[in-house]
């Protein structure tokens, strides 16, 4: 299993994370497209004092986990630790899905 702490990876004690470049930066640092390859199950913990994490911050972090694994499989391998608004995250999934490119798939 494979966590990703998200206190790591935020500037000084913000309570906010928001904002797509963000979210695709802690990405990149934590190596999602390798960990998608891969089977481990992957844990996303929330720090206790963050009261929001932006569905743009959602989008940008695993946004290509959501296309590439399907809803299925990533709410499989991933869960989360602290507080995630399940509505954002629902909203979060469709929306990564609705954005998949058709082309995508060739």
């Amino acid at each position: 299993m494979k966590v990703i702490d998200l206190d790591d990876h935020r500037d000084s004690d913000a309570p906010v994370l928001s904002g797509r470049p963000r979210g695709k930066a802690v990405r990149e640092s934590t190596c999602l497209d390798v960990i998608d390859d891969q089977e481990d199950n992957i844990v996303i913990r929330i720090p206790q004092d963050v009261y929001l994490v932006a569905s743009s911050f959602f989008l940008g972090m695993l946004g290509p986990s959501i296309r590439k694994l399907g809803e299925e499989e990533f709410r499989k391998r991933f869960s989360f630790e602290g507080t995630v608004n399940k509505a954002v995250l629902n909203d979060v999934i469709r929306e990564a899905r609705r954005r998949e490119s058709p082309l995508s798939a060739a």
